[in-house]
């Protein structure tokens, strides 16, 4: 049987007349050489510089001279003898590293990217500490790859949360707590709903006001408006209203005309034709002497 001619596909040095099977075809030459091969023509030939067509260099590639290379010089995230799963070291390529393992630059990981990694024990996607370096780009079981958690055993609490009105807790982590206001320190929060951000969560800074404290206040420049006012005024307050007990309405201390019909009772009242407005004078009967015609001049209170 006629043996094959150097570059004939090969399985074996037996089939070719050289007597040498390389890569699979028939070569002029043995080409056992690690950083060699045989090429079309069957001629063996010298592996190109930072190849390793055999796979026989380990982390390092082919040098010029045929050969493993057995030392490197740094290039950018690599090294110019190195694989690309090496980066040179000390003139050692070495393997890149893992996501999760230590690290000091984006070179030594497989993944391009050496990332600060921060404790998150909610899994909230935000940490706490002073972070690690570690090799990846993405967040990962109970770490962060952003910090600023201000609670985490909350996954409700860290800086994308929000902020819950006056409710003692900070939890959006800014350091603050939204307040209701009670400006007049009156102890009633106001009717119209304002807010103000204090440093203290539990909002008992003068002029702040907790969720506990009572509302409805329409009147927070006036000490002696609130809801739980009792008494009856002359004047406006500094609002400029009568509305002293903040229920929204205007109420008139004494609301009826003077009546004193026969065999009937009499109903002490203003005398005229309509009460009077608030904080206005007029004549005022009552009916301890009966239904006599003595009038007081009194002013009408208001709340």
């Amino acid at each position: 049987m006629r043996k094959s001619d150097p570059g004939v596909t090969c399985s074996a040095g037996n089939q070719c007349g050289s007597g040498f099977c390389a890569d699979s075809r028939c070569c002029t030459t043995a080409c056992t050489g690690d950083c060699e091969s045989c090429n079309g023509s069957g001629v063996c030939t010298k592996a190109a510089a930072q190849t390793d067509p055999r796979n026989k260099c380990g982390l390092y590639t082919c040098s010029a001279a045929g050969s493993c290379a057995a030392s490197c010089a740094p290039t950018t995230c690599g090294g110019d003898n190195c694989k690309d799963t090496a980066t040179c070291s000390a003139s050692v390529c070495v393997a890149k590293k893992s996501d999760g393992t230590s690290c000091t630059t984006a070179c030594e990981c497989r993944t391009g990217a050496c990332s600060t990694y921060y404790v998150d024990v909610d899994g909230d996607g935000y940490g706490v500490g002073a972070g690690a370096l570690q090799c990846g780009r993405t967040a990962r079981g109970h770490q962060a790859l952003v910090a600023g958690d201000c609670n985490d055993n909350n996954l409700n609490i860290n800086p994308a949360a929000e902020e819950l009105l006056a409710d003692g807790v900070d939890q959006d982590c800014n350091g603050t707590e939204k307040c209701y206001l009670d400006a007049d320190q009156d102890g009633y929060r106001g009717f119209y709903l304002a807010v103000k951000e204090s440093r203290n969560l539990l909002c008992t800074d003068s002029g702040y006001a907790p969720a506990s404290l009572p509302g409805g206040d329409r009147c927070e420049t006036s000490f002696d408006t609130n809801p739980g006012q009792t008494g009856w005024f002359d004047k406006v307050n500094e609002c400029g209203t009568f509305d002293w007990d903040s229920d929204g309405n205007t109420e008139a201390q004494y609301k009826y005309l003077f009546s004193c019909p026969p065999q009937e009772r009499c109903v002490a009242g203003w005398t005229g034709l309509a009460p009077p407005k608030c904080g206005q004078a007029g004549n005022f009967r009552t009916c301890a002497s009966g239904c006599t015609l003595l009038a007081t001049v009194v002013t009408q209170l208001c709340r």
